[in-house]
């Protein structure tokens, strides 16, 4: 009765609530765009924030990698890079969940059988590489991971080296550039 249930939930409950906080990112992220300017008043929380709705959002942008360069040169790189690290891993946790529930967006795009193979023979490098350059095809790939069952601990590790990685290198550019 239970297994019933559970795959009730993840054909509808699931899809609905993440479907919910991917409208409810997208909104946040139009009613209030990010002032720069401001960054200094939330620190390292807002880096987290920023970088955490960037990550959520599918598809949509959000410059949370200009907010960690910003960041960079406003604090120290190091704790910028672990909060934009950290936060973004967060984030990303959302397409996976999309593709846990079943529902892969991307599936008709012409890079969801390269990124499919890509994450079924490599894993978590896969992962960690899409997570560590800016690319657009890391939604795609989480949401395979999801798909295909992928181990989520897995996932979350190569997902966290490779974002927060990408954002120490942003944040010591900033840094560099502040400098």
């Amino acid at each position: 009765m239970m297994s019933a249930f559970s795959g009730i939930s993840r054909r509808i409950v699931l899809p609905f609530l993440l479907g919910a906080i991917i409208i409810l990112a997208s909104f946040l992220v139009s009613k209030y765009p990010i002032d720069f300017s401001k960054l200094a008043k939330y620190g390292y929380i807002g880096v987290f924030l920023v970088s955490l709705l960037g990550s959520a959002t599918l598809f949509f942008p959000v410059p949370h990698a200009a907010t960690v360069f910003a960041g960079g040169i406003l604090f120290n790189p190091i704790g910028v890079g672990i909060a934009g690290g950290v936060g973004g891993t967060i984030g990303e946790m959302v397409g996976y969940l999309v593709g846990l529930s079943g529902q892969v967006v991307g599936q008709e795009s012409k890079w969801y059988p390269k990124i499919k193979h890509w994450v079924d023979r490599y894993g978590g490098i896969t992962i960690f590489i899409l997570a560590l350059i800016p690319n657009p095809l890391f939604d795609l790939a989480g949401m395979t991971a999801g798909l295909t069952r992928y181990k989520i601990s897995r996932f979350i590790v190569a997902t966290l080296f490779g974002k927060t990685l990408r954002s120490l290198i942003l944040s010591y550019l900033g840094f560099q550039f502040g400098s």
